[in-house]
Formats: C-alpha cells, sequence, structure tokens
C-alpha cells in the first residue's frame, strides 16, 4: 500500500449580504489537501464530483468553496531554493 496525496484548489467567497438573500464576493483561492491510499484513488470513474461535493460541504452561510481543480501527488514536491529565485529576478533590473 503507498499513499498519496490529493491537492484540491477551490474559489473561497464570502457572503457580504445581512439579508436572507446571499451576495457571493470571491477572495481568493483555498487548498484542501487529502492523504490516502493511491490504489482507491486509482479506481474512481468520478474523483472530481467527489471533490467537488467534499469540498462544498466544507461551506457555511458565511463563506463557500468552490471546486476549481485537483492534482494526485504520488511523489514528494522537490524543494527548490528561493534565494536562487531572487538571483533570477534580481538579474531582470541589473541590465
Amino acid at each position: 500500500m503507498m499513499n498519496c496525496t490529493v491537492k484540491v484548489m477551490a474559489q473561497y467567497f464570502e457572503n457580504y449580504s445581512d439579508t436572507k438573500t446571499p451576495y457571493w464576493k470571491p477572495k481568493g483561492g483555498q487548498e484542501f489537501e487529502i492523504v490516502m491510499n493511491s490504489d482507491v484513488i486509482m479506481y474512481s470513474d468520478d474523483l472530481k464530483t467527489h471533490l467537488t461535493e467534499m469540498v462544498a460541504a466544507q461551506s457555511s452561510e458565511y463563506m463557500k468553496y468552490e471546486y476549481i481543480e485537483h492534482d494526485v501527488q504520488f511523489k514528494k514536491p522537490i524543494i527548490l531554493d528561493g534565494g536562487e529565485l531572487e538571483k533570477l529576478i534580481n538579474k531582470e533590473f541589473a541590465a
């Protein structure tokens, strides 16, 4: 058995209404993470629907989440050096 990580990206909304009619305003993204058995996830024919339902279930009358996309990761991320990226960006301004 091997675990994988499912990363789900969702749109986060806040309700700006003080009435019974909601006024949802997008406020940015929210990432969700699920660690599970990779064998189980490979057999799902409807993973997007399941993840959409799970994300929506985190909503309330004050905030809501809408599924955007997901990625199944079977390996840990490779961490790159932030200092190296900063050097490359600074080169943009050195010319």
